[in-house]
């Protein structure tokens, strides 16, 4: 159909149209303290979080047939003895004090007869000096299986904690946590010359003289959904306050299963016992209430705030294994706004198994009511000059000018607001075609200061003028003027819930927010520390600082309007081209006919400032041996193409087998794959050449285009000019390269 002349109107409401906060909404992180009132619990101070207190009494330690242990291969002098303590249980010593020259001969082995060792125990040693003369390692070792991340995978290995004695000449003398892979050794290993020594603990253990009771508590806490390896805590039970030994190890996992005691050099008494938790009840208060806030000559007071206890949702980051249960609720009564936290345990097999509670959040909903949905447009009344819109790839900083004269007579434009809702059309007249017609494009709303009006000097019975009402997507007109109050942290939240509860922070209605299927169950990370801020504004941040370190660590898009409607959205980004399963929106023909498809000017650059053809990735940068990875653009290529290297390097806080993939279809996104780029200008087309639509090349000599290549729209810029717009519509586009990616670390060959 034949291209008649563009067409456009703005429908303009109150600020208010889809409703405004008549009360306002509260969120807060309750972080544990050492002060909390716990019963059955206590405050873990390295990690910064509250759990279940273990049981920590020596139990039943017998050997086989029958027992628990059996005895290893080397030197058998072991026997099970009783020992006075609270309760009296059966114990197992190393009566060997023998002095040696060679370590084999010396050491005691002792191996667990079941394999469903959990890594929580607690040790209870009575050790004696070694002899006069003793010419071996002394010390007590106790080996877990583990997994050890290793050149760019998990693999089998053991981590031990190591308890040694201080010899004549002082050295040794310190505990310390130590881990091996399998592959290092054929039947035994030297822990002081094999391996690697993770972490060293405190010495006085070591000096001791003389018969000396000690005790050690040994706990591992990981969360494969949280944070990679895990922490380590180890006490030394009536030594320096029980205070905790604390070591994270990203490139370690304790595993359940079998468990290892060596025992060297010296007579030793020795009882490992699983510790249980669970054995009474378990709860945790916060030490004071915090009541809602009160805004002072608002006339509103309390009321300013929602404060149905109903309407609060208490929750918090846990660490919950199997068969435990964790709740939240509001223990105030006469005082509400009081978190407690019950522990519930189930089976009694998960009595091994330790819960951890990191944070503890409270969060209500703003009430978004009062909508004025009354609007005018400038049909009519009102002759709209011109029009313009912008959009890219992020749908962020979406705005556009509209040029408006009142015609003589007609009520001026002075009603408009600061902040009004503008439904913005454009297109051409009827029986253009689809994608062609005038259509709504966007919602946007008046920016400040976006309402200029005046009067012409030279004509006193002219209508008054509008040389520029600015309009702007939300993000544009309405962020700069909002920051961030009570908003608790989003670390944990999936990405439904958390874009639920920052567009209702914002003012949206729930109507005004698309949170889109592929991204909704994503989970915010949270710090390798859970108890710690991740996500967490501060206190008078903008929104836009808020969003974009989320956006950044799911490698998601937030923006507003993709569907040229305002809304709040979050997706994955930019779709990727598939051949059998993407729509093209339009193809690019120099001989075309047809008027509408016909563009005036078309520009293809075959670089760009972002492009990088090296790069080297490291898998956990933190790590004591991160693995590093590097792909490099052929040299043929480069020769051929930028004669450069230009080079890219980016750390990744995960496992191998998500970091790849990952890091690099971003790579060949952000800086390889798309460095090939189409400028066009042509005939408005409002609707079907949003950012993300794919455009195919046909037939297009003379400016380096291949027919069959793909190309994504980024960016495009919509306007209709002259007086009522009849002088011309334009749309200005811009895309890259998206197909055939043959060349590249990620690419389709």
């Amino acid at each position: 159909m034949a291209l008649l002349k563009p067409t456009g109107k703005l429908i303009v409401g109150a600020p208010n149209h889809d409703g405004h906060i008549t009360r306002y909404g509260l969120g807060r992180d309750w972080r544990p303290r050492p002060d909390w009132i716990m019963r059955g619990c206590e405050y873990i101070e390295p990690l910064g979080a509250i759990a279940p207190s273990g049981l920590l009494v020596p139990q039943e330690m017998t050997l086989t047939p029958g027992g628990l242990f059996e005895i290893g291969v080397g030197n058998d002098a072991f026997r099970e003895i009783k020992v006075s303590g609270n309760p009296v249980v059966t114990w197992l010593e190393f009566w060997d004090g023998t002095v040696y020259s060679d370590p084999d001969a010396a050491k005691g082995l002792l191996t667990s007869y079941y394999d469903t060792w959990t890594p929580n125990w607690v040790l209870s040693l009575v050790r004696w000096c070694p002899p006069i003369g003793q010419g071996v390692y002394s010390f007590v070792m106790v080996e877990m299986e583990a997994s050890v991340f290793y050149a760019g995978s998990w693999v089998d290995g053991f981590a031990s904690l190591v308890l040694p004695l201080q010899d004549a000449a002082g050295e040794h003398d310190s505990p310390f946590l130590h881990t091996i892979r399998t592959a290092e050794f054929s039947t035994s290993y030297n822990v002081l010359t094999e391996g690697r020594i993770l972490a060293q603990g405190s010495r006085s253990s070591s000096s001791r003289q003389g018969p000396a009771r000690e005790q050690w508590a040994f706990e591992w806490i990981e969360d494969t959904n949280r944070f990679t390896g895990g922490h380590f805590l180890i006490r030394q039970l009536g030594e320096h306050d029980g205070k905790f030994w604390h070591y994270y190890a990203r490139d370690v996992r304790v595993l359940t299963g079998t468990i290892r005691i060596a025992v060297s050099g010296n007579v030793t008494a020795l009882n490992l016992s699983p510790i249980r938790y669970g054995e009474s009840t378990m709860t945790a208060r916060a030490r004071y209430p915090k009541g809602i806030p009160i805004v002072y000559d608002s006339g509103l007071g309390e009321n300013a705030w929602v404060d149905d206890p109903e309407a609060f949702a208490w929750d918090g980051i846990a660490t919950l294994p199997a068969d435990w249960t964790v709740t939240v609720e509001d223990y105030g009564i006469s005082h509400p706004h009081w978190p407690q936290v019950t522990f519930d345990r189930g089976a009694y097999g998960s009595a091994f198994l330790r819960p951890i509670v990191w944070l503890v959040t409270e969060q209500s909903d703003s009430i978004i009511a009062n909508a004025d949905t009354d609007t005018e447009t400038t049909e009519g009344e009102h002759v709209l000059d011109a029009l313009s819109w912008s959009w890219n790839r992020r749908y962020r900083g979406s705005e556009g000018v509209a040029e408006v004269h009142p015609t003589p007579g007609a009520t001026p434009v002075e009603t408009w607001r600061t902040n009004a809702r503008v439904e913005v059309h454009l297109g051409w007249q009827a029986g253009a075609g689809a994608g062609l017609e005038s259509t709504q494009i966007a919602i946007g709303y008046i920016m400040p200061g976006g309402i200029p009006r005046g009067l012409d000097g030279a004509n006193e019975n002219a209508a008054p003028l509008t040389p520029g009402v600015r309009i702007g997507a939300f993000d544009v007109a309405r962020w700069p003027q909002k920051a961030i109050i009570d908003l608790r942290s989003a670390g944990a939240m999936t990405v439904s819930d958390w874009l639920s509860m920052i567009g209702n922070r914002m003012g949206l209605p729930a109507s005004m927010i698309d949170c889109d299927v592929a991204v909704a169950d994503l989970v915010i990370p949270v710090t390798e520390l859970p108890s710690h801020p991740a996500h967490a504004p501060q206190e008078g941040d903008k929104w836009e600082q808020h969003i974009d370190a989320v956006e950044a660590a799911l490698n998601i898009r937030v923006g507003f309007g993709k569907n040229n409607d305002g809304h709040l959205f979050a997706d994955a980004g930019p779709p990727a081209y598939d051949p059998y399963t993407s729509t093209i929106a339009f193809t690019v023909d120099y001989n075309t006919t047809t008027a509408e498809d016909k563009l005036w000017r078309i520009v293809h650059n075959d670089s760009g400032p972002e492009f990088r053809n090296l790069l080297k990735i490291i898998i956990d940068p933190d790590a004591a041996e991160p693995s590093i990875f590097y792909w490099a653009e052929q040299e043929a290529t480069r020769r051929a193409g930028i004669g450069d290297t230009w080079e890219c390097a980016v750390g990744v806080d995960i496992a191998l087998g998500d970091a790849l993939g990952d890091v690099g279809r971003k790579f060949d996104q952000d800086h390889y794959q798309w460095q090939d780029t189409l400028e066009w200008e042509g005939p408005l087309r409002p609707e079907n050449l949003l950012p993300d639509a794919f455009v195919e090349i046909g037939e297009c000599p003379y400016i380096g285009l291949t027919v069959g290549d793909i190309y994504q729209v980024t960016d495009h810029a919509v306007a209709g000019q002259g007086e009522g717009m009849g002088l011309g519509g334009t749309s200005t586009l811009r895309l890259v390269r998206v197909y055939p990616t043959d060349e590249g670390p990620y690419s389709d060959a």
